[in-house]
């Protein structure tokens, strides 16, 4: 009776927070509504859309691919944090009949993809409540009780909900297509030349590797878009370079795999994950994150790649063919 109690009084706190507007998930709103003003002034019209966390915001210059494929362009990409099952799922507000998908994935996204975070759950609460609503009840529970106690604290104090105005992320940084702006090298403070040496190399293959979930998510997204006429092409994220992904054979097998089962699940997966990592001084203030200059070089090689006709990669004819 005491655990029927506490479970009850639990959920009435958690319910409570739906809604309840957090300055931890301001920036991303901000970014977000960018990307859905961007889209919705391109209704009707067929467009490329970017759809990744934030290795694309700062790493493609939507622009530059506007010019070379002939399709507006909306970088829908903004965080790793809200991870795979909320990237795909919010990502569909941007898409339309017709649309190219390229999805430069993070490698984290492609493994234990029901796991939760502080970062999506703050999000989903604060600022997305009907898509938690929406999910099936088990996913709902999990919600439930991976909410820290401190942020329904934080919630309940219901702090002002300010505007971003400073910093690297938030909107006053991105701009109408969806793209970061202020990353050029000499752009770079004290902190975030700190915040880029503290980084460390990543263990995925030892610690994460792609889970039989993700694929299953990647390829009901897949299907989702086929069935509107869209179309999903998969690539390489950019990453700083670590000699131990070549030389550890976990980490070595981890990289050199991951297209190859993209494509034995049916997906088109373009590139070598090893092509696109690169050296330090390419970077901003993280290992996924590049500069201005870095995003100029990994764009060129980003079209160079995918050719002249991106309608190739979808069984089109053409970039501007119907499906």
């Amino acid at each position: 009776m005491a655990m029927a109690g506490l479970s009850l009084g639990w959920y009435v706190l958690f319910a409570g927070q739906l809604g309840r507007q957090t300055p931890s998930s301001r920036w991303v709103a901000e970014v977000r509504a960018i990307k859905l003003a961007r889209a919705e002034s391109l209704a009707g019209q067929r467009k490329l859309v970017l759809v990744s966390g934030s290795n694309a915001l700062f790493g493609l210059d939507s622009g530059r691919l506007e010019r070379a494929w002939g399709l507006p362009v909306v970088n829908g990409a903004v965080n790793a944090g809200l991870l795979l099952p909320y990237v795909l799922e919010s990502s569909k507000a941007l898409i339309g009949p017709g649309d190219v998908v390229l999805m430069p994935l993070e490698y984290p996204m492609f493994g234990n993809a029901e796991a939760l975070n502080s970062i999506v759950i703050d999000y989903v609460l604060a600022r997305d409540p009907a898509y938690w609503s929406g999910l099936p009840w088990r996913e709902r529970l999990r919600f439930l009780a991976d909410v820290e106690p401190l942020r329904l604290w934080k919630g309940w104090r219901n702090p002002p909900d300010r505007s971003v105005g400073q910093g690297v992320y938030g909107g006053h940084h991105v701009d109408v297509r969806g793209d970061q702006t202020h990353s050029a090298a000499a752009d770079r403070t004290d902190q975030e030349r700190a915040e880029l040496a503290a980084t460390r190399p990543w263990r995925y293959g030892r610690d994460n590797p792609p889970d039989p979930t993700a694929w299953r998510r990647l390829v009901a997204y897949r299907n989702w878009l086929q069935q509107r006429g869209a179309c999903l092409i998969l690539l390489p994220p950019t990453l700083l370079f670590d000699v131990s992904y070549r030389t550890d054979p976990v980490e070595h097998r981890f990289y050199a795999s991951l297209p190859v089962q993209a494509r034995a699940q049916g997906l088109v997966y373009v590139g070598n994950p090893y092509d696109f990592m690169y050296p330090r001084d390419w970077y901003f203030n993280t290992d996924y994150h590049l500069t201005a200059e870095g995003r100029a070089r990994h764009t060129g090689r980003v079209i160079s790649l995918l050719g002249p006709d991106l309608g190739r990669w979808c069984g089109w004819q053409g970039t501007t063919a119907r499906p």
